[in-house]
């Protein structure tokens, strides 16, 4: 039941190589010339046009990340606060936050990780628990709403400490995006129109299932809108083997008019043939 996340609106290497060559004076389309009658000094300005080009060119996430091509600094000044946090509250980390073009925040580690090895270490005390809650004076009152779940509680105490200067955990709130991207924004911000939208229906480590109808629901909002007919795979790793009998009731296969075709993931289970699903 893998966990594969879509990203929707993402530029793709080849546009955003296209975009640097551009920002950096590069016609993508146009070609170098050199004269018999060139200068050394004009020949020598002619091939580092060539050789930048060619670095664009062939670059990777990587490159756009460290290579300082992509033409812009990214401001990292929260991310390292939140690293020093950690370290401060004995967190013990080999990795560090870096920005890489197309993929926005990423961890890199900073040195080579072998078999065994423990590259992340959080004490509990550094973990946002439902606990917290219950030594709060906002406790008292949030006891008394009928029906109040404990992650609600935790809910409107993280809103609380976002703002509390005094919180210990206020680093780590300023550090959260400001914006998050939903399936609704994302779908209403897609402008061109995609071939398809897979959509995963099982998550591994929490044994849960996306909402395929939520999706599908805004989607067929967005096709009749735009005119589209764009279709949802339904990739159902192995939760697609049990999801049927253990939950027949749920709405995540053919009987939404969007999905067209669904796959399941054989290669998971022990004993199969070489290449079997997935």
């Amino acid at each position: 039941m893998d966990n594969h996340q879509i990203r929707f609106g993402q530029p793709t290497n080849y546009q955003i190589k296209k975009k640097l060559l551009e920002v950096k004076g590069f016609d993508p389309n146009g070609n170098l010339k050199i004269k018999n009658t060139c200068s050394i000094d004009l020949v020598n300005s002619v091939l580092e046009d060539m050789l930048q080009r060619a670095r664009i060119i062939h670059s990777d996430e990587v490159d756009f990340c460290f290579g300082g091509i992509d033409g812009s600094q990214r401001n990292l000044d929260k991310e390292k606060c939140l690293l020093q946090w950690g370290e401060n509250n004995g967190v013990k980390s080999i990795f560090d936050i870096a920005y890489i073009e197309g993929a926005e925040r990423e961890a890199i580690a900073r040195e080579d990780l072998e078999v065994g090895d423990i590259p992340l270490e959080i004490p509990v005390s550094a973990i946002i628990l439902e606990d917290l809650i219950y030594d709060t004076n906002m406790f008292a009152v949030l006891k008394k709403v009928e029906g109040i779940s404990s992650k609600t509680m935790l809910l409107l105490w993280s809103m609380k400490e976002k703002y509390d200067t005094n919180s210990k955990f206020k680093v780590y709130f300023d550090t959260l995006p400001e914006a998050f991207n939903t399936v609704w924004n994302s779908i209403q911000g897609m402008e061109d129109q995609p071939a398809a939208i897979l959509k995963n229906n099982t998550t591994r480590p929490t044994r849960e299932f996306k909402d395929v109808k939520l999706l599908n629901d805004l989607l067929m909002e967005k096709n009749k809108e735009t005119g589209w007919e764009t279709p949802i795979p339904v990739d159902a790793a192995s939760g697609g083997f049990v999801a049927p009998f253990i939950y027949p009731n749920l709405e995540w296969d053919f009987k939404l008019s969007l999905v067209k075709t669904i796959n399941v993931s054989g290669h998971k289970y022990g004993l199969v043939y070489a290449g079997v699903g997935g």
